[in-house]
């Protein structure tokens, strides 16, 4: 098997063809996140898991894994040595660096924050972590991030993130003028990968199963 560092190079002369067709796939997507985190935060040694628990871990399938935690907090743990402000909301910070080994414990259970969502976006991760994209007169209780929605203060979006199942659809109001359906997971994948400040992700054909920066 190829290291990281050599598979990055080996994907950096393979010639993509020049139609511009892609197809994007979650599988695509995950091999582009590990690629993009490989050589882009720092690596830890195995004592220093850089979090002290995580409810949405994206590893490779080695082992010991290479693991990274996706979670938005507050503050980060002491070990972190790459805490950041979330690309989503600078308010909470994301840890980004990877560890090799054990991801560890997932953190405490907590409320969903909307009732029901008819627009999720959730990575492919187990559990995963999801936000709901509808726009409503009035947040759930449990939402902490309730806040406006483009030019209409009578319209709001919950901006929280939720770790595990999203939950029941609402169903279609008649007065629901939006006629869109939810994301594809391949696209919800690639939406959240980008709110989470992987703004250099590029697909390209997934017979190729490669990725460039």
């Amino acid at each position: 098997m190829l290291s990281l560092p050599a598979a990055a190079l080996l994907v950096a002369t393979i010639r993509l063809p020049s139609d511009g067709a892609a197809k994007v796939t979650p599988q695509l997507l995950n091999f582009c996140l590990f690629i993009y985190i490989t050589e882009h935060v720092g690596v830890l040694e195995e004592d220093e898991r850089p979090w002290a628990c995580c409810n949405s871990t994206v590893c490779a399938k080695f082992m010991p894994p290479t693991c990274r935690c996706l979670d938005e907090v507050e503050e980060c743990a002491a070990a972190c040595k790459r805490c950041e402000p979330s690309g989503f909301n600078p308010a909470f910070h994301v840890c980004n660096d990877q560890y090799h080994g054990d991801p560890g414990p997932t953190c405490a259970k907590e409320e969903r924050p909307w009732t029901c969502c008819d627009r999720t976006v959730c990575t492919k991760s187990f559990p995963p972590t999801c936000r709901c994209l509808d726009e409503v007169a009035e947040c759930a209780p449990t939402c902490k991030r309730c806040e406006p929605f483009g030019i209409n203060p009578n319209r709001h979006v919950c901006n929280d993130q939720y770790h595990g199942d999203p939950g029941p659809k609402c169903g279609k109001d008649d007065d629901d003028d939006d006629t869109s359906g939810s994301p594809s997971l391949a696209a919800a994948t690639q939406m959240q990968l980008l709110a989470a400040g992987f703004s250099h992700l590029v697909v390209y054909p997934e017979s190729l199963d490669v990725c460039v920066y």
